[in-house]
């Protein structure tokens, strides 16, 4: 294994300032990923270093993709959608799906009334809506039907 040397940690400084990974830069070098990381704890001004040649390495790609907008539109594209992703990100189409259990039946209208007698259809009619509880899963209560004043349980 190679020690961190002055001459190895600029090494290691350049390939990181190129966009290279620390612990792969170190790897490129000699240097074990886990050396590296215990001369990062020894050494915060070496920590400091590195993030100075990840910003370096960063400010170049941002550089090489703004001289490149200048000749192709999808750089100025690319850059619109990191650089401010609410507005310019490509966004997928929103499909909202609702899954419902109710069945909403329309029948082909409400029974009409026989000779003038109300109650009988508005039992029918309630018999209507309560056969399409029962196709929908509901439940009965029993206080569903129209009794007439006559006495009769209003059954058709």
């Amino acid at each position: 294994m190679t020690e961190m040397t002055p001459e190895n940690i600029e090494k290691i400084l350049s390939t990181v300032a190129l966009g290279i990974w620390p612990d792969r830069a170190a790897q490129i070098h000699g240097i074990s990923p886990v050396a590296m990381r215990k001369h990062k704890q020894r050494h915060p001004d070496f920590v400091t270093a590195i993030e100075k040649a990840e910003a370096e390495a960063e400010a170049g790609f941002h550089g090489k993709i703004l001289r490149a907008t200048e000749k192709q539109w999808q750089a100025a594209a690319w850059m619109l959608e990191r650089r401010w992703p609410n507005r310019y990100a490509k966004r997928e189409p929103e499909v909202q799906v609702t899954v419902s259990n109710e069945v909403n039946v329309v029948p082909d209208g409400p029974p009409e009334p026989k000779g003038g007698d109300m109650l009988h259809y508005a039992d029918r009619l309630v018999g209507v809506i309560g056969n399409l509880r029962k196709d929908q899963g509901g439940k009965m209560d029993g206080g569903d039907r129209v009794s007439g004043t006559n006495g009769t349980n209003g059954s058709t």
